[in-house]
């Protein structure tokens, strides 16, 4: 998936490079982009998993969908802190991470709910 290799150039590269992809302007923006980058991975394994199960309606499924970017948004942040000579980990990276997976589960969810529905 393009979105990992995207996710793992932007957290363990350069952060001269990393800073030059922020296109927004404002302080802590880079959190902005976590949680898109990690809305966005979430988005894509909800629907790879409604792809391999034929929908979103199982808590294994759920649990799947959480944990993975939450794990490897902990991986990226673990990773910067022990192997990145200049980056530095950041909990609220990590939270902003957290954040993007949850509000696209959230959204996935009530959408497969709703649609369901109709």
């Amino acid at each position: 998936m393009a979105i990992l290799v995207l996710i793992t150039y932007g957290s363990l590269g350069s952060g001269e490079e990393a800073a030059k992809m922020n296109i927004l302007k404002f302080p802590n923006s880079d959190k902005v982009i976590h949680g898109l980058m990690y809305f966005m991975l979430t988005v894509s394994l909800i629907y790879l998993m409604v792809k391999r199960y034929n929908g979103f309606k199982h808590w294994k499924v759920y649990g799947i969908v959480l944990a993975t970017p939450i794990l490897y948004g902990l991986l990226m942040e673990l990773l910067q802190f022990y192997l990145a000579s200049d980056r530095s980990a950041e909990l609220a990276d990590f939270i902003a991470n957290t954040s993007g997976t949850i509000l696209a589960f959230v959204m996935g969810l009530t959408y497969y709910n709703l649609h369901k529905a109709y």
